[in-house]
């Protein structure tokens, strides 16, 4: 199996916990530059700044499919959906339902506005909704999840931080699409995008915004009436051209050889796990299972597990409530070790991680 390893940082530790999702390729962070250049003048920044915006964009849109007009770039996931629902002018009347295990950086910013109930399995007796919002992925165990609207006057958002570059995020028609793009699609420090379908085209920031320059004089700003005016907050420059680099990497490779090979590293590791009968692979069974973006296993002494693989194998992994609290209540869950990997993981980076898995529980036996 050819890996794209040679192409990340070298490191004396194995990442499989969420660093994996956000590390970024040596073409990126080699291509870091200085925040700020005081040689130029606000207005030369203001115009790189706004190039670098449009061309990021539309690389995104050759990624996602997704039309690059309807992109806009933000410092991260919270800013991104609070200026989502104080757009959709959201209130405590909203009936809003989201799924049980999500992570709590999606439900915080909801719990704060308005009540929100949680769907378990199926959403088709919640027909009454006005907002379904949920993440592509099962932040506990990494399957594949997709909910369809049951009326047109529904407004259906999606998360797709954990495979914007990896599935094809299109196909879950949603009216807005949110995404991190340091976990997924390689940005080596926080960024985010927001997709706002047609029917939310014209969707009006609460905030003041004015978006993107067109023209200027000595007495004002003209500025475009387009997307640009949802992108609050200054993304530094610094972070914009090397998540720029990152995208260039991603393309080269293509996203069907990205689809491949992290189904590969998935099945490639299910198929080592099944042979230890010390753990067990947590699997939701109203969920698709056929590729996983990151696993859950259920085994004893995790939080002892994680700690033993950090300090005598130099192997990370994430263990805990998995920020998905209410979740891990719900379904009665400990103990578990999540496992997470990206183009960065090789093939001996498992077959490592499952001889000290072995090394640990004989220790710990």
């Amino acid at each position: 199996m050819e890996d794209y390893k040679e192409y990340f940082p070298k490191s004396k530790k194995v990442y499989f916990d969420h660093a994996t999702k956000s590390l970024p390729p040596s073409v990126s962070l080699i291509n870091l530059k200085p925040s700020r250049n005081y040689n130029h003048s606000f207005s030369e920044i203001a115009r790189s700044n706004q190039k670098l915006y449009l061309s990021i964009k539309s690389k995104l849109s050759q990624i996602t499919g997704l039309n690059k007009d309807n992109i806009a770039l933000l410092p991260n996931r919270n800013i991104a959906l609070n200026l989502i629902f104080h757009s959709l002018k959201l209130n405590g009347q909203n009936t809003v339902i989201t799924s049980i295990s999500e992570d709590t950086s999606i439900i915080t910013p909801m719990i704060k506005l308005f009540d929100i109930s949680f769907f378990e399995k199926s959403d088709s007796e919640y027909t009454d909704i006005d907002i379904l919002i949920y993440s592509c992925i099962d932040n506990i165990t990494g399957q594949i999840k997709s909910f369809d609207k049951k009326n047109k006057d529904q407004i259906k958002i999606i998360d797709a931080s954990f495979n914007l570059l990896t599935y094809n995020v299109k196909k879950h028609n949603a009216d807005i699409i949110i995404a991190e793009l340091s976990i997924d699609a390689l940005s080596p420090l926080p960024l985010c995008m927001i997709f706002i379908g047609e029917a939310y085209a014209k969707l009006q920031n609460p905030f003041p915004s004015d978006g993107n320059i067109q023209s200027y004089n000595k007495n004002r700003y003209i500025f475009h009436n387009d997307i640009s005016s949802m992108e609050l907050g200054l993304i530094d420059y610094n972070v914009l051209h090397a998540f720029e680099k990152a995208l260039d990497f991603s393309l080269q490779i293509g996203m069907k050889n990205i689809f491949d090979y992290k189904s590969s590293i998935s099945k490639y590791l299910q198929s080592k796990l099944s042979h230890i009968s010390n753990l067990s692979v947590l699997i939701f069974p109203h969920l698709q299972n056929d590729i996983l973006s990151h696993l859950s296993i259920q085994v004893s002494n995790a939080h002892d597990i994680n700690l033993l693989l950090d300090e005598i194998s130099n192997i990370e992994v994430r263990s805990g409530e998995l920020c998905s609290q209410i979740g891990i209540s719900h379904y009665g869950l400990d103990n578990l070790i999540r496992i997470s990997w990206h183009l960065s993981t090789s093939k001996n980076d498992i077959d490592y991680l499952i001889d000290e898995l072995i090394r640990i529980f004989e220790i710990l036996n």
